[in-house]
């Protein structure tokens, strides 16, 4: 994984590497099975295959994302973005911030009160000890 992300050439894997498509589904079909236990190695290697991409796309657009999965994903965004692995920081914070808003308008009303009383809450419990 770590060797395939330093044979990139003009952000391409190098075709000269024999045998580059079965080990890149090899390490993608590893990875992709449990991808918040490789978050880490992902972002030290900087591998991003088509698959990983691809991956980490469709968990950011799921209406229903698994807690985990998405802050794995997250991480792994901001990971490359900070090594300009990923692309453009503007661009992907724009589009990662654009993602945690809040849409609906009720939601919007409530989510200040939300905060004031979670503020207000965790304030009270810290007094108490």
């Amino acid at each position: 994984m770590h060797l395939l992300a330093q044979s990139k050439i003009n952000g391409k894997f190098d075709s000269r590497i024999p045998n580059l498509k079965q080990i890149q589904n090899l390490i993608d079909e590893v990875v992709l099975k449990d991808i918040t236990g490789w978050e880490q190695h992902i972002i030290d290697s900087g591998y991003l295959s088509e698959a990983i991409v691809k991956t980490v796309n469709e968990k950011l657009q799921n209406k229903k994302p698994e807690s985990q999965a998405f802050k794995t994903v997250i991480g792994i965004i901001t990971g490359l973005a900070n090594r300009n692995e990923w692309g453009s920081k503007t661009k992907i914070y724009k589009k990662l911030t654009s993602l945690l808003e809040i849409k609906d308008e009720q939601l919007q009303k409530l989510a200040p009160i939300l905060d004031e009383t979670i503020d207000q809450t965790v304030l009270q419990e810290s007094f108490k000890k």
